[in-house]
C-alpha cells in the first residue's frame, strides 16, 4: 500500500461520495496498491504477513505514471475511465478502479486502488520416467514492484542438448511509458535472440506510438510421415525494423497514419533433418529437401488504421470474475510495403498485412469477429506468395448468476507458403483439447468450440474465483500444400475443465482439462492437462503454427504495435 501524488483525509474516517469528472481540477492523487491475497487475509494478520513478505506489491509511482490524469489537470470522464481501462490491462494488476471524491475546494481527488497478480512464476513438467523433472520455470512477473517481467525456464531433451529459455519486459521503461522487452533463447533444436523498445498504442488520448525491434530466430518446423516419421525444416530469419505512427481525429473515432522502414532474410535449412530416438540426422532424399529458397527484402512500409471503438465494462465474460472493458466497434489496420533497392533489397515484391475487429457488447454478452493475414507479390512472376490468414468468430453470453456460454468458430490457413509451415489439430495450442502432438497436419483447419462455465461460490473468499466447465471441441484439416498433408474427417473431443482465478477478480484463468479425443487410430487416449490463459487485454491470440511462419516485421494489429 503506497501514497502517491497527494492525500485527503476524510472527517470522522467515513469514505466521501464519489463524484462524475466534469472540468473539475484534479488537487491530489491517492494510490493504494494491494497484494493479490491480502484482501481474502486481513483477518489473519499472520497469514497476511507473509503474503505481504513473499509478494512486493507494485509501487505507487508505477500505478501513477499509466494514468492519463495527472495533478493540477481537469478532469474529465474519458480520462478517468482511460486510466482505469489501462490499469487493467497491464499484465502485473489484476483489478483496479479510478475515482473522483470531492476535495472540498472545488476540485477533486482521485482515488486509486489496485490488485496486483501473482507475481511468482513457477512451473515444472513431470514425467513417470526418468528424469523425473524433466522441465522448470522461475521468474517474477513483477520484479520489486515495478512492472518488471523477468522469467527463465529450463528443460530436458532425451535426444537433443537441453533448452535455455529467458525473457525480461520492463513495462514502463526508464521511468516512462515505453517498453522494452529482451529474449534469449536455446531450444533443443533452434532458438531465437530478440530485443525491442516500444511506445504502444495504450489510448485513443495518445497523439503518437512507435516501435524498433532487432532479432534472429531459429525454428524448425516438424511434419509427420505416413510412417509416422518425424522430419524437421531449418527456418532461421533476420529482421528488424522501427518506425511510428500518428493519430489523426478524435479518441474513439480516429485513424492512423505511420511509417516504417523493415528488413527481412529467410534461410532455409541446406538439408532436412529426421528426428529420431537417437538424435537428428540428415534426410537429403526427403520431400523437404530443396523445397524452399533463400529471400531478402528492405521495405518501406505505410502503416493505415482506421478505429471507431467504445469500451463497456463487463463482468465474468472474460475469466470468471473479473472486469472487462470489451471493444464494441470497429478497428482496421493495414500495412503495406514495397521493397526499396536503395535499403539493399535483394528482391522486388510488394507486402500486403491487414487486421479487421468487429465487435458488439453489452454488459452481459460480447460478440465479436477477428481476422488477420498477410501476402506477398512478387513483381517479377506476378503472383501471390506465402499467403496466410487467421481468424476467429465468438460469443460470449451470461446466461444465469455465474454461468456463461462460450462458442467460438476458429480458422488458419496458407497459401503458396514459400518457408516450412504446417497446421496441426494438436490441442496445445489451436487445435481440438485433447488432441495428441505428430498425428496429423496440413494447410487449412477449422475448430468449432462450445463450452459452458459456471463460476462457484468460493470458499476462499477474495483469495481466488473457482469454476467448472464442460466442453466440447471439433475439428478439421485440410492438406492445401503442406508437406505431408492429409485431408482428415471431424477430430473430436468432449471433456471438463476445473478452472481458478487468484485473486478472485483476475483476468488470468489456470484450466485443468480432462478430455477425450477422437484420435486417427481409434484408440482411446485420456488427456489431462494443465494450462493457464490471460485475457487482460483480448479474446484471442493467433496460435503458434501460423504466427511463426509471419514475416516478424509485419504487426498482427496495427493497434497493438505500436
Amino acid at each position: 500500500m503506497g501514497v502517491g501524488a497527494g492525500w485527503v483525509g476524510t472527517a470522522g474516517g467515513q469514505e466521501p461520495a464519489t463524484v462524475a469528472c466534469s472540468g473539475q481540477r484534479v488537487s491530489a492523487i491517492r494510490v493504494d496498491t494491494r497484494a493479490p491475497s491480502v484482501t481474502g487475509v486481513r483477518g489473519i494478520p499472520v497469514v497476511a504477513g507473509i503474503a505481504r513478505t513473499v509478494h512486493v506489491t507494485t509501487k505507487p509511482s508505477v500505478v501513477t505514471r499509466l494514468l492519463v490524469l495527472r495533478v493540477g489537470q481537469p478532469c474529465t470522464e474519458l480520462r478517468r475511465m482511460e486510466s482505469e481501462r489501462i490499469l487493467r490491462a497491464q499484465p502485473f494488476i489484476a483489478a483496479a478502479t479510478v475515482e473522483a471524491v470531492p476535495d472540498g475546494m472545488g476540485g477533486v481527488v482521485l482515488e486509486v486502488s489496485t490488485i496486483d497478480e501473482v507475481a511468482a512464476v513457477f512451473g515444472a513438467v513431470v514425467q513417470a520416467r526418468g528424469p523425473s523433472i524433466s522441465g522448470l520455470k522461475l521468474g517474477d512477473a513483477n520484479w520489486g514492484g515495478q512492472g518488471i517481467s523477468a522469467v527463465g525456464g529450463w528443460r530436458h531433451a532425451d535426444a537433443l542438448r537441453d533448452g535455455f529459455a529467458f525473457r525480461a519486459t520492463d513495462y514502463e521503461f526508464l521511468g516512462r511509458p515505453y517498453q522494452a522487452t529482451v529474449i534469449a533463447r536455446r531450444d533443443p533444436l533452434g532458438g531465437q535472440l530478440h530485443a525491442d523498445i516500444q511506445r504502444p498504442f495504450l489510448t485513443d488520448l495518445q497523439r503518437v506510438a512507435w516501435r524498433a525491434q532487432e532479432g534472429t530466430a531459429d525454428d524448425y518446423v516438424r511434419f509427420v510421415d505416413p510412417a509416422g516419421a518425424v522430419h524437421a525444416n531449418r527456418l532461421t530469419r533476420n529482421y528488424a525494423d522501427v518506425g511510428g505512427v500518428g493519430r489523426i481525429g478524435p479518441p474513439g473515432r480516429l485513424a492512423l497514419v505511420g511509417l516504417s522502414l523493415s528488413h527481412e532474410s529467410e534461410r532455409p535449412g541446406a538439408v532436412p533433418v529426421v528426428l529420431t530416438d537417437s538424435g537428428v540426422r540428415d534426410d537429403p532424399a526427403s520431400p523437404l529437401s530443396g523445397r524452399y529458397t533463400a529471400r531478402a527484402a528492405s521495405r518501406v512500409n505505410a502503416l493505415l488504421g482506421y478505429r471507431n471503438l467504445k469500451f463497456i465494462r463487463t463482468t465474468g465474460l472474460g475469466g470468471l470474475r473479473a472486469v472487462r472493458d470489451v471493444p464494441s466497434g470497429i478497428e482496421v489496420g493495414t500495412l503495406i510495403g514495397k521493397s526499396a533497392s536503395f535499403l539493399g533489397s535483394s528482391t522486388r515484391d510488394v507486402l500486403v498485412g491487414g487486421d479487421v475487429y468487429a465487435g458488439h457488447a453489452t454488459a452481459t454478452s460480447a460478440a465479436w469477429l477477428q481476422l488477420t493475414g498477410e501476402g506477398r507479390r512478387d513483381l517479377g512472376t506476378q503472383t501471390w506468395e506465402t499467403v496466410l490468414g487467421s481468424g476467429r468468430a465468438g460469443l460470449h453470453q451470461r446466461v444465469g448468476a455465474g454461468q456463461t456460454l462460450v462458442s467460438a468458430v476458429e480458422w488458419s490457413g496458407g497459401w503458396n507458403v514459400g518457408v516450412p509451415f504446417r497446421v496441426t489439430l494438436a490441442g496445445n495450442d489451436g487445435g481440438v483439447r485433447g488432441m495428441p502432438e505428430n498425428e496429423e497436419q496440413g494447410g487449412r483447419r477449422v475448430i468449432a468450440r462450445l463450452e459452458d462455465r459456471w463460476a462457484m461460490e468460493s470458499p476462499v473468499g477474495t483469495l481466488a474465483s473457482l469454476g467448472l466447465a464442460a466442453f466440447a471441441n471439433a475439428g478439421w484439416l485440410w492438406a492445401g500444400d503442406a508437406p505431408y498433408g492429409t485431408t482428415t474427417p471431424g477430430r473430436y473431443s468432449v471433456g471438463i475443465s476445473l478452472l481458478a482465478a487468484v485473486p478472485a477478480r483476475s483476468p488470468r484463468v489456470w484450466r485443468l482439462d480432462i478430455a477425450l479425443p477422437s484420435t486417427p487410430d481409434h484408440r482411446v487416449r485420456l488427456s489431462v492437462r494443465l494450462s493457464t490463459s490471460d485475457w487482460t487485454s483480448t479474446f484471442w491470440r493467433e496460435p503458434r503454427d501460423i504466427s511463426v511462419a509471419r514475416e516478424r516485421s509485419v504487426p498482427v494489429s496495427l493497434f497493438g504495435w505500436p
